[in-house]
Protein backbone atom coordinates (compact mmCIF):
# COMPACT_ATOMS: atom_id res chain seq x y z
CA UNK A 1 0.00 0.00 0.00
CA UNK A 2 1.43 3.48 -1.35
CA UNK A 3 2.59 5.24 2.15
CA UNK A 4 0.48 8.19 2.80
CA UNK A 5 0.81 11.54 5.00
CA UNK A 6 -1.08 11.56 8.39
CA UNK A 7 -4.98 12.61 7.85
CA UNK A 8 -6.97 14.59 9.91
CA UNK A 9 -8.82 13.80 12.92
CA UNK A 10 -8.55 14.70 16.40
CA UNK A 11 -9.30 10.60 17.33
CA UNK A 12 -6.57 9.12 15.01
CA UNK A 13 -4.18 11.59 16.00
CA UNK A 14 -4.87 10.44 19.97
CA UNK A 15 -4.26 7.40 18.48
CA UNK A 16 -0.58 7.64 16.90
CA UNK A 17 0.12 9.54 20.16
CA UNK A 18 -0.97 7.02 22.25
CA UNK A 19 0.85 4.09 20.22
CA UNK A 20 4.04 6.12 19.77
CA UNK A 21 4.28 6.97 23.76
CA UNK A 22 3.19 2.36 24.11
CA UNK A 23 6.05 2.02 21.81
CA UNK A 24 8.78 3.91 23.81
CA UNK A 25 7.77 1.89 26.85
CA UNK A 26 8.26 -1.79 25.13
CA UNK A 27 10.17 -4.19 26.39
CA UNK A 28 12.10 -6.57 23.28
CA UNK A 29 15.50 -6.74 24.90
CA UNK A 30 15.63 -9.60 22.58
CA UNK A 31 14.64 -8.82 19.19
CA UNK A 32 15.16 -5.17 19.26
CA UNK A 33 11.68 -4.69 17.91
CA UNK A 34 10.07 -2.35 19.46
CA UNK A 35 6.00 -1.93 18.43
CA UNK A 36 3.44 0.36 19.92
CA UNK A 37 -0.32 -0.36 19.52
CA UNK A 38 -3.80 1.67 20.52
CA UNK A 39 -6.93 0.82 19.92
CA UNK A 40 -10.42 2.94 20.26
CA UNK A 41 -13.49 1.51 22.37
CA UNK A 42 -17.23 1.63 21.74
CA UNK A 43 -16.84 4.48 24.61
CA UNK A 44 -14.82 6.61 22.69
CA UNK A 45 -11.66 5.87 25.03
CA UNK A 46 -7.94 5.05 23.64
CA UNK A 47 -6.27 2.01 25.28
CA UNK A 48 -2.41 1.36 24.21
CA UNK A 49 -0.10 -1.31 24.60
CA UNK A 50 3.29 -2.55 24.19
CA UNK A 51 4.85 -5.79 23.00
CA UNK A 52 6.76 -7.74 26.09
CA UNK A 53 9.25 -10.47 24.98
CA UNK A 54 10.26 -13.39 27.13
CA UNK A 55 13.40 -15.33 27.49
CA UNK A 56 11.12 -18.85 26.80
CA UNK A 57 10.24 -16.89 23.54
CA UNK A 58 6.52 -18.16 23.08
CA UNK A 59 5.93 -16.50 26.12
CA UNK A 60 6.31 -13.01 25.00
CA UNK A 61 2.93 -10.64 23.78
CA UNK A 62 2.38 -8.30 20.97
CA UNK A 63 1.33 -4.26 21.21
CA UNK A 64 -1.88 -5.17 20.09
CA UNK A 65 -2.79 -7.54 22.64
CA UNK A 66 -1.53 -5.86 25.53
CA UNK A 67 -3.81 -2.81 24.23
CA UNK A 68 -6.67 -5.22 23.72
CA UNK A 69 -5.83 -6.57 27.17
CA UNK A 70 -5.63 -2.54 28.48
CA UNK A 71 -9.49 -2.27 26.49
CA UNK A 72 -11.14 -5.20 28.26
CA UNK A 73 -9.68 -4.44 32.10
CA UNK A 74 -11.38 -1.08 31.51
CA UNK A 75 -14.63 -2.54 30.60
CA UNK A 76 -14.46 -1.90 27.00
CA UNK A 77 -16.13 -4.41 24.53
CA UNK A 78 -15.45 -3.42 21.21
CA UNK A 79 -12.66 -2.18 19.09
CA UNK A 80 -13.87 0.63 16.42
CA UNK A 81 -10.20 1.43 15.55
CA UNK A 82 -6.68 0.44 15.36
CA UNK A 83 -3.29 1.84 15.13
CA UNK A 84 -0.15 0.09 15.05
CA UNK A 85 3.55 2.10 15.55
CA UNK A 86 6.34 0.14 14.37
CA UNK A 87 9.67 1.05 12.59
CA UNK A 88 10.86 -0.92 9.62
CA UNK A 89 11.48 -0.75 5.60
CA UNK A 90 8.09 -1.96 5.48
CA UNK A 91 4.82 -0.59 7.26
CA UNK A 92 4.59 -3.11 10.79
CA UNK A 93 0.75 -4.85 10.60
CA UNK A 94 -0.50 -6.78 13.10
CA UNK A 95 1.10 -10.56 13.09
CA UNK A 96 -1.35 -13.12 12.05
CA UNK A 97 -2.60 -14.17 16.15
CA UNK A 98 -3.37 -10.25 16.45
CA UNK A 99 -5.53 -10.49 13.51
CA UNK A 100 -7.51 -13.08 14.75
CA UNK A 101 -7.26 -11.20 18.38
CA UNK A 102 -8.60 -8.16 17.05
CA UNK A 103 -11.06 -10.14 15.11
CA UNK A 104 -12.79 -10.58 18.69
CA UNK A 105 -13.80 -7.14 19.28
CA UNK A 106 -13.95 -5.64 15.51
CA UNK A 107 -15.68 -5.73 13.03
CA UNK A 108 -14.21 -6.53 9.36
CA UNK A 109 -14.80 -2.87 8.41
CA UNK A 110 -12.92 -1.76 11.63
CA UNK A 111 -9.97 0.64 10.22
CA UNK A 112 -6.18 -0.41 10.46
CA UNK A 113 -3.47 2.03 10.33
CA UNK A 114 -0.05 1.41 10.19
CA UNK A 115 2.62 4.53 11.09
CA UNK A 116 6.02 5.00 12.20
CA UNK A 117 7.40 7.61 14.35
CA UNK A 118 6.83 10.27 12.19
CA UNK A 119 3.92 9.78 9.52
CA UNK A 120 1.34 7.45 8.78
CA UNK A 121 2.24 4.38 6.09
CA UNK A 122 -0.57 2.56 5.55
CA UNK A 123 -4.10 2.05 5.82
CA UNK A 124 -6.46 -1.35 5.87
CA UNK A 125 -9.45 -2.55 7.24
CA UNK A 126 -9.48 -5.93 9.75
CA UNK A 127 -11.23 -7.94 6.94
CA UNK A 128 -8.55 -6.73 4.15
CA UNK A 129 -6.19 -7.99 6.61
CA UNK A 130 -7.79 -11.10 7.51
CA UNK A 131 -9.97 -12.38 4.54
CA UNK A 132 -12.87 -14.92 5.45
CA UNK A 133 -12.22 -14.79 9.00
CA UNK A 134 -13.71 -16.92 11.58
CA UNK A 135 -15.33 -14.85 14.63
CA UNK A 136 -18.10 -14.25 16.73
CA UNK A 137 -20.82 -14.55 14.76
CA UNK A 138 -19.68 -18.24 13.81
CA UNK A 139 -20.76 -19.01 17.46
CA UNK A 140 -23.87 -17.01 17.70
CA UNK A 141 -22.70 -13.98 19.16
CA UNK A 142 -23.31 -10.71 17.82
CA UNK A 143 -20.33 -8.60 16.20
CA UNK A 144 -19.01 -5.22 17.58
CA UNK A 145 -21.23 -6.47 20.71
CA UNK A 146 -21.10 -4.35 24.01
CA UNK A 147 -20.63 -6.44 26.52
CA UNK A 148 -20.77 -6.64 30.64
CA UNK A 149 -17.91 -7.60 32.38
CA UNK A 150 -18.99 -11.58 32.41
CA UNK A 151 -19.73 -11.59 28.40
CA UNK A 152 -23.33 -11.30 28.25
CA UNK A 153 -25.31 -8.34 26.96
CA UNK A 154 -25.59 -4.88 28.26
CA UNK A 155 -22.34 -3.46 29.23
CA UNK A 156 -21.40 -1.01 31.64
CA UNK A 157 -21.31 2.50 30.63
CA UNK A 158 -18.48 4.71 31.02
CA UNK A 159 -20.48 6.58 33.97
CA UNK A 160 -19.59 2.75 35.74
CA UNK A 161 -15.98 3.37 34.78
CA UNK A 162 -14.79 5.81 36.30
CA UNK A 163 -11.37 8.31 34.84
CA UNK A 164 -8.81 5.43 36.51
CA UNK A 165 -6.34 4.83 33.89
CA UNK A 166 -6.47 1.06 33.64
CA UNK A 167 -3.32 -1.43 33.02
CA UNK A 168 -3.26 -4.55 32.28
CA UNK A 169 -0.44 -6.81 30.74
CA UNK A 170 1.80 -4.48 29.52
CA UNK A 171 -1.18 -1.85 28.20
CA UNK A 172 -2.57 1.51 29.08
CA UNK A 173 -5.46 3.28 28.83
CA UNK A 174 -5.18 7.12 27.53
CA UNK A 175 -7.62 9.42 28.86
CA UNK A 176 -8.20 12.27 26.36
CA UNK A 177 -9.14 14.47 29.47
CA UNK A 178 -5.90 13.51 31.10
CA UNK A 179 -3.91 14.92 28.00
CA UNK A 180 -5.59 18.26 28.15
CA UNK A 181 -4.78 18.60 31.14
CA UNK A 182 -1.24 17.80 31.05
CA UNK A 183 -0.97 20.29 27.88
CA UNK A 184 -2.85 22.78 30.16
CA UNK A 185 0.08 22.41 32.77
CA UNK A 186 2.66 23.03 30.22
CA UNK A 187 1.19 25.67 28.32
CA UNK A 188 3.00 28.91 27.60
CA UNK A 189 0.20 30.74 26.99
CA UNK A 190 1.20 33.48 23.83
CA UNK A 191 0.24 37.07 22.79
CA UNK A 192 2.68 38.67 20.80
CA UNK A 193 1.27 40.65 18.45
CA UNK A 194 2.45 43.88 17.39
CA UNK A 195 -0.26 45.93 18.25
CA UNK A 196 -0.94 44.24 21.95
CA UNK A 197 -1.91 46.75 25.04
CA UNK A 198 -2.03 46.24 28.50
CA UNK A 199 -5.81 45.60 28.29
CA UNK A 200 -4.70 42.30 25.91
CA UNK A 201 -2.44 41.58 28.46
CA UNK A 202 -5.18 41.78 31.39
CA UNK A 203 -7.26 39.17 29.12
CA UNK A 204 -4.54 36.78 28.12
CA UNK A 205 -4.04 37.03 31.96
CA UNK A 206 -7.40 36.42 33.13
CA UNK A 207 -7.73 33.18 30.82
CA UNK A 208 -4.48 32.05 32.32
CA UNK A 209 -6.08 30.68 35.24
CA UNK A 210 -9.57 29.02 34.56
CA UNK A 211 -11.97 26.27 36.02
CA UNK A 212 -9.87 23.60 34.82
CA UNK A 213 -6.29 24.66 36.67
CA UNK A 214 -3.46 27.57 35.24
CA UNK A 215 -1.39 27.45 32.42
CA UNK A 216 2.69 27.24 32.95
CA UNK A 217 3.22 30.97 32.25
CA UNK A 218 2.50 33.64 29.68
CA UNK A 219 4.89 35.07 26.96
CA UNK A 220 4.57 38.45 26.09
CA UNK A 221 7.00 41.45 24.67
CA UNK A 222 8.71 42.94 27.56
CA UNK A 223 7.10 46.15 27.47
CA UNK A 224 4.42 44.18 28.77
CA UNK A 225 5.81 42.23 30.98
CA UNK A 226 6.09 43.92 34.48
CA UNK A 227 1.97 44.20 34.20
CA UNK A 228 1.40 40.58 33.54
CA UNK A 229 3.78 39.79 36.43
CA UNK A 230 1.13 42.25 38.29
CA UNK A 231 -1.69 39.96 36.93
CA UNK A 232 -0.66 36.87 37.78
CA UNK A 233 -0.59 34.40 40.64
CA UNK A 234 3.04 33.38 41.79
CA UNK A 235 2.43 30.04 40.21
CA UNK A 236 1.91 30.83 36.50
CA UNK A 237 5.63 32.60 35.02
CA UNK A 238 6.24 35.42 33.24
CA UNK A 239 8.09 34.87 30.13
CA UNK A 240 9.47 37.69 27.03
CA UNK A 241 10.91 37.55 23.99
CA UNK A 242 13.89 38.68 23.24
CA UNK A 243 15.89 39.66 19.56
CA UNK A 244 12.14 38.86 18.39
CA UNK A 245 11.03 37.93 15.98
CA UNK A 246 13.65 38.85 13.36
CA UNK A 247 16.95 36.67 14.93
CA UNK A 248 19.31 39.48 14.32
CA UNK A 249 23.07 39.54 15.90
CA UNK A 250 22.72 43.03 17.25
CA UNK A 251 24.43 41.96 20.43
CA UNK A 252 23.49 45.10 22.59
CA UNK A 253 19.83 45.08 21.34
CA UNK A 254 19.57 41.26 22.56
CA UNK A 255 20.84 42.44 25.89
CA UNK A 256 18.41 45.59 25.64
CA UNK A 257 15.52 43.17 25.60
CA UNK A 258 17.09 40.71 28.34
CA UNK A 259 17.82 43.68 30.63
CA UNK A 260 13.99 45.37 30.31
CA UNK A 261 12.82 41.56 31.18
CA UNK A 262 14.49 41.49 33.99
CA UNK A 263 13.53 44.03 35.43
CA UNK A 264 9.63 43.36 34.87
CA UNK A 265 9.94 40.92 36.92
CA UNK A 266 9.52 38.24 34.55
CA UNK A 267 11.52 34.61 35.14
CA UNK A 268 12.11 33.52 31.77
CA UNK A 269 13.50 34.62 28.64
CA UNK A 270 12.29 33.35 24.83
CA UNK A 271 15.40 34.61 22.98
CA UNK A 272 16.08 33.58 19.08
CA UNK A 273 19.21 32.96 18.13
CA UNK A 274 20.76 34.74 15.01
CA UNK A 275 19.96 32.01 12.58
CA UNK A 276 20.76 34.13 9.75
CA UNK A 277 24.77 34.55 11.16
CA UNK A 278 25.21 31.61 13.03
CA UNK A 279 29.36 32.58 13.69
CA UNK A 280 27.50 35.13 16.05
CA UNK A 281 25.54 33.19 17.71
CA UNK A 282 27.70 32.12 20.52
CA UNK A 283 28.72 35.61 21.36
CA UNK A 284 24.92 36.57 21.66
CA UNK A 285 23.98 33.78 23.75
CA UNK A 286 26.91 34.43 26.36
CA UNK A 287 25.61 37.91 26.45
CA UNK A 288 22.31 37.41 27.21
CA UNK A 289 23.01 34.53 29.56
CA UNK A 290 25.19 37.06 31.49
CA UNK A 291 22.26 39.21 31.27
CA UNK A 292 19.33 37.10 33.36
CA UNK A 293 21.42 35.23 35.91
CA UNK A 294 18.58 32.79 37.60
CA UNK A 295 15.97 32.92 34.63
CA UNK A 296 14.92 30.05 32.41
CA UNK A 297 16.74 30.48 29.50
CA UNK A 298 14.79 29.34 26.55
CA UNK A 299 16.43 29.43 22.65
CA UNK A 300 14.76 29.63 19.80
CA UNK A 301 16.21 28.21 16.66
CA UNK A 302 13.57 28.94 14.08
CA UNK A 303 14.12 25.75 12.61
CA UNK A 304 11.60 25.61 9.91
CA UNK A 305 14.08 28.30 8.39
CA UNK A 306 16.99 26.24 8.06
CA UNK A 307 18.03 24.74 5.50
CA UNK A 308 19.06 20.96 6.52
CA UNK A 309 18.64 18.54 9.63
CA UNK A 310 22.83 19.49 9.47
CA UNK A 311 22.19 23.54 10.24
CA UNK A 312 19.17 22.24 12.89
CA UNK A 313 21.84 19.77 14.76
CA UNK A 314 24.52 22.73 14.71
CA UNK A 315 21.83 25.13 15.94
CA UNK A 316 21.22 22.84 19.03
CA UNK A 317 24.70 22.11 19.88
CA UNK A 318 25.49 26.20 20.05
CA UNK A 319 22.22 26.94 21.93
CA UNK A 320 23.05 24.05 24.29
CA UNK A 321 26.72 25.48 24.61
CA UNK A 322 25.45 28.65 25.16
CA UNK A 323 23.41 27.63 28.59
CA UNK A 324 19.76 27.47 26.86
CA UNK A 325 17.33 25.27 29.32
CA UNK A 326 14.78 24.95 26.45
CA UNK A 327 15.30 24.09 22.88
CA UNK A 328 12.32 26.01 21.14
CA UNK A 329 11.78 25.25 17.64
CA UNK A 330 10.16 28.54 16.58
CA UNK A 331 9.01 32.20 17.03
CA UNK A 332 5.43 30.90 15.21
CA UNK A 333 5.91 34.36 12.68
CA UNK A 334 7.32 32.09 9.90
CA UNK A 335 6.31 29.95 7.34
CA UNK A 336 6.72 26.66 8.59
CA UNK A 337 7.21 26.12 12.31
CA UNK A 338 6.39 23.13 14.61
CA UNK A 339 7.06 19.98 12.69
CA UNK A 340 7.39 16.47 14.36
CA UNK A 341 10.32 16.17 12.07
CA UNK A 342 12.22 19.38 13.53
CA UNK A 343 10.68 18.41 17.26
CA UNK A 344 12.52 14.99 17.22
CA UNK A 345 16.10 16.88 16.15
CA UNK A 346 15.61 18.74 19.31
CA UNK A 347 14.72 16.05 21.20
CA UNK A 348 17.74 13.79 20.03
CA UNK A 349 20.22 16.43 20.53
CA UNK A 350 18.65 17.21 24.09
CA UNK A 351 18.89 13.35 24.75
CA UNK A 352 22.09 12.50 23.14
CA UNK A 353 24.59 14.98 25.58
CA UNK A 354 24.60 13.44 28.89
CA UNK A 355 25.10 16.95 30.13
CA UNK A 356 21.65 18.10 29.02
CA UNK A 357 19.64 14.62 28.70
CA UNK A 358 17.99 14.96 32.21
CA UNK A 359 17.83 19.00 32.37
CA UNK A 360 17.65 20.55 29.21
CA UNK A 361 13.49 21.27 28.10
CA UNK A 362 11.82 21.25 25.07
CA UNK A 363 9.02 23.64 23.40
CA UNK A 364 7.44 23.56 20.26
CA UNK A 365 5.54 26.70 18.99
CA UNK A 366 3.51 27.73 16.28
CA UNK A 367 0.67 25.92 14.94
CA UNK A 368 -0.25 23.81 17.75
CA UNK A 369 -4.33 24.81 18.13
CA UNK A 370 -5.41 21.19 19.20
CA UNK A 371 -5.31 18.60 21.81
CA UNK A 372 -4.65 16.23 19.35
CA UNK A 373 -1.41 18.34 18.08
CA UNK A 374 0.09 18.79 21.83
CA UNK A 375 -0.59 14.73 21.89
CA UNK A 376 1.79 14.51 19.25
CA UNK A 377 4.62 16.49 20.81
CA UNK A 378 3.86 14.57 24.34
CA UNK A 379 4.83 11.32 22.79
CA UNK A 380 7.95 12.35 21.51
CA UNK A 381 9.24 13.94 24.83
CA UNK A 382 7.53 10.71 26.48
CA UNK A 383 9.45 8.27 23.48
CA UNK A 384 13.38 10.08 23.66
CA UNK A 385 13.51 12.06 27.20
CA UNK A 386 10.85 9.27 28.70
CA UNK A 387 7.47 9.71 30.56
CA UNK A 388 9.07 11.97 33.35
CA UNK A 389 9.82 14.79 31.38
CA UNK A 390 6.55 15.91 30.61
CA UNK A 391 6.32 18.35 33.21
CA UNK A 392 6.44 22.14 32.73
CA UNK A 393 10.02 22.11 34.16
CA UNK A 394 11.08 20.12 31.10
CA UNK A 395 8.30 20.34 28.00
CA UNK A 396 6.43 23.36 27.23
CA UNK A 397 4.07 24.17 24.03
CA UNK A 398 4.25 27.78 22.48
CA UNK A 399 0.27 28.57 21.27
CA UNK A 400 -2.51 31.24 21.90
CA UNK A 401 -5.44 29.11 20.37
CA UNK A 402 -4.34 25.80 21.76
CA UNK A 403 -6.26 26.95 25.39
CA UNK A 404 -9.53 27.16 23.50
CA UNK A 405 -9.27 23.25 22.94
CA UNK A 406 -8.22 22.40 26.19
CA UNK A 407 -11.11 24.12 27.81
CA UNK A 408 -13.47 22.70 25.43
CA UNK A 409 -12.03 19.08 25.77
CA UNK A 410 -12.48 19.09 29.87
CA UNK A 411 -15.59 20.74 29.72
CA UNK A 412 -16.75 18.03 27.59
CA UNK A 413 -17.67 20.10 24.04
CA UNK A 414 -15.15 17.48 22.61
CA UNK A 415 -12.27 19.78 20.62
CA UNK A 416 -10.51 19.24 17.88
CA UNK A 417 -10.97 22.22 16.09
CA UNK A 418 -9.00 25.21 17.35
CA UNK A 419 -8.08 28.43 15.03
CA UNK A 420 -5.82 30.50 16.27
CA UNK A 421 -2.92 31.23 14.17
CA UNK A 422 0.20 31.05 16.71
Amino acid sequence: MTPTEDPPGPALQTLLAAARAARARAYAPYSRFAVGAAVLDEQGRVHAGCNVENAAYPQGWCAETSALAAMVGAGGRAVRAVVVVGEADEPVTPCGGCRQRLREFARVDCPVVVADGARVRARFTLGGLLPASFGPSHLGVGEGRETAGDGTAGGRGAADTGDTACQAAGGATVDPAATARQALACLDLTSLNDADTEADIERLCARAVGPHGHVAAVCVWPRLAAKARALLPPQVAVAAVANFPHGGSDIAAAVADVRAIVEAGAQEVDVVLPWREPETAPALLAAVRRACPGLRLKVILETGELDSPQAIARACRVALDGGADFLKTSTGKVRVNATPEAARALLQAIADDPATRDRVGFKPAGGIRTVADAARYMAQVTEILGPDAVNPQRFRIGASGLLDDINAVLGGGGGGSGAAAY
